[in-house]
């Protein structure tokens, strides 16, 4: 909050800022995703989604794997933001796209 306001005082409007937002982590919620757009909107600045994607090396990667995200023998595609969040947390494309347009706006 107080880096979008300094921003604004140097003279950067809303349009030319932006946060970026992971979703799909592990735990994150459908409604925890909507309730951080909605924060970001309220500030005046842009959202820009990133969805997560586990990789296998990573610290993440062994507490996933305790936690039943992923598994060693998991087809890699699995992994990709593209189906990741979808498979492991039931968020539909359709959701997902939801999501996307929303930023847009």
């Amino acid at each position: 909050t107080q880096a979008v306001k300094v921003l604004k005082k140097a003279g950067f409007t809303g349009s030319q800022l932006g946060i970026y937002l992971f979703i799909g982590l592990p735990g994150q919620s459908l409604a925890e995703t909507q309730e951080t757009i909605r924060y970001v909107h309220n500030l005046g600045v842009q959202a820009h989604l990133c969805e997560y994607s586990p990789i296998p090396g990573t610290p993440d990667w062994p507490i996933l794997e305790q936690e039943g995200y992923v598994s060693s023998d998991d087809d890699p595609l699995i992994h990709n933001n593209s189906i990741f969040i979808h498979h492991k947390h039931h968020i539909s494309f359709e959701q997902m796209q939801h999501l996307k347009d929303w930023v847009r706006v």
